[in-house]
């Protein structure tokens, strides 16, 4: 099941020196990301490592957003990629 989906933006501030920031797009469970933080909340999920049994009631099995940068400068290069977080498992 996944649990977010993320964007990592990443650049080089004015004094040349790399910066990435996270920004949760997509949480599970009907979640939403925290508007100051750009955080999803724990969804909960977990794994019993003696038996590999995951949590069956958390997260989702499609996750979808539309996403702007709210920090975005248009003199500013900045990269950008996502990725896809699953919950725990053995």
């Amino acid at each position: 099941p996944l649990q977010r989906i993320q964007i990592v933006k990443a650049w080089l501030d004015e004094g040349g020196k790399a910066q990435e920031q996270v920004f949760d797009v997509a949480c599970s469970d009907g979640g939403r990301p925290d508007p100051a933080t750009w955080r999803c909340p724990d969804n909960g999920a977990g794994v019993d490592l003696a038996t590999c049994a995951i949590s069956p009631d958390k997260g989702d099995a499609e996750l979808r957003a539309s996403w702007k940068d709210p920090q975005f400068d248009s003199r500013q290069q900045a990269l950008y990629y996502v990725r896809v977080l699953e919950n725990p498992t053995c």
